[in-house]
């Protein structure tokens, strides 16, 4: 595996702050289906709310926890007329930190 040179210039506070975001499970969740939609796709695509949230419950966390957060890191928009979810400013950045930490690669095979 090739790490991004850019990944490792990173400050310690920096790689603390990254990995603060990708912490929780909706967020990583959200990024990676914007990754996979990019990479499928060859251009940037959109979500929707609705995809992330099966409950009342998880809409109202994404509305006020994750999708606030997201959007103060710069790593998504939100319209909050339509719902969509597109990649922001700094998705690229993030994306290269979940490529060289592996979070975006494809599931371990449990059949030995």
């Amino acid at each position: 595996m090739t790490v991004d040179k850019t990944v490792m210039a990173y400050s310690p506070d920096d790689m603390d702050r990254i990995l603060r975001i990708l912490k929780k499970e909706p967020r990583r969740s959200i990024l990676k289906t914007l990754v996979k939609r990019d990479g499928e796709e060859h251009r940037r695509e959109s979500g929707q709310v609705s995809e992330f949230a099966n409950s009342q419950r998880d809409r109202i966390e994404l509305h006020h926890n994750h999708l606030p957060k997201l959007e103060d890191e710069n790593l998504i928009e939100v319209d909050e007329r339509t719902g969509e979810i597109v990649p922001g400013p700094e998705f690229d950045l993030f994306k290269r930190v979940g490529e060289a930490i592996g979070m975006f690669s494809a599931e371990p095979d449990c059949d030995g």
